[in-house]
Formats: C-alpha cells, structure tokens, sequence
C-alpha cells in the first residue's frame, strides 16, 4: 500500500485537521505522545492512518542534540505541520493529495513510497 508525507504551510494542527477533515468527510481524533507531541489521528476504512503533527521533535533538546534534530524533517523545516499518510489504498491516498492542494496552496509533498 502507498505511503505519503505532505509539508502544509500552516501554523496549526488542529485547522490542518479541521480543514481535512471536512475537505474529505473524515474525523480526525486529537492525541498527545511523548514522541509526536500534539497530533491529530484518523484511522482509514482499508487499515490506513492519517497523522498531522507538528515538524518539531518534542525530545530535542537544544543544549545536547544537534540542530538539525529539532525537526522531523529538517530539509522542509519551513513546513510548521506535517501530513503523514500510512499505508492508505490508492484511491484514499490520491483523495488526500487532492484535498491538501485545494485546502492548502504552497503544500509540497516530500515524499511518497508505492507499494
């Protein structure tokens, strides 16, 4: 199953989520871990996941980690949230891609992994 991460040009996960989830009639679940941090979870119909959380390792530490391991995705770190679509069929994945265009002008995706 395909895989995809998307940089959204945006300063909020929760309107990233609430946007999305309208854009595509999904309900998105928020959650909170010690590795994500604040993110949001919908749980697709084929056993896929879509997870929006924020481009900002929450256990980077500025005093001993290195710079570039503050982000997720160092090279898109002007992307504030990231999309991360996780074995998804290729019709959800597509629909995806659509709906973060449309609700999200300047989105890139970063990189996408067939099956």
């Amino acid at each position: 199953m395909p895989c995809a991460l998307y940089g959204i040009p945006a300063d909020h996960l929760d309107a990233v989520a609430q946007r999305l989830g309208v854009a595509l009639a999904w309900t998105f679940e928020r959650r909170e871990s010690s590795f994500w941090g604040p993110y949001s979870l919908h749980e697709g119909p084929d056993g896929g996941e879509i997870r929006i959380y924020y481009n900002e390792d929450p256990m980077y530490d500025s005093d001993s980690d290195p710079p570039q391991e503050q982000y997720f995705e160092p090279d898109h770190h002007a992307y504030r949230v990231l999309v991360d679509a996780q074995l998804l069929s290729e019709g959800w994945l597509h629909c995806l891609g659509e709906a973060v265009r449309s609700e999200f002008p300047g989105s890139v995706l970063i990189r996408r992994r067939d099956a």
